[in-house]
């Protein structure tokens, strides 16, 4: 169980944070072998990410509370970002 739901955390942590990645599966061959270039990083979405992390560990909030802050986080950046570029 505890490998199904590291499986699927690191999936989805490697789609969201490289967006277009065309990785089928998380085999250990399929990671480690891929390249994950730091100019495709998704900054926003890792520094949602670092802000959840902290919040979460450093200042012991709860997990609804931080969902729906990221969440809220993920809309302005969504709706800010097409106005920047």
């Amino acid at each position: 169980v505890v490998g199904v739901i590291m499986n699927l955390g690191i999936f989805f942590a490697i789609h969201v944070l490289w967006p277009g990645t065309q990785q089928v599966g998380c085999s250990s061959d399929q990671l480690f072998n891929a390249s994950y270039p730091l100019d495709k990083l998704a900054w926003g979405q890792a520094l949602v990410a670092l802000g959840a992390f902290v919040a979460l560990w450093r200042f012991k909030m709860g997990i609804i509370p931080v969902s729906l802050a990221g969440g809220v986080i993920g809309l302005v950046l969504l709706w800010v970002k097409p106005l920047l570029a």
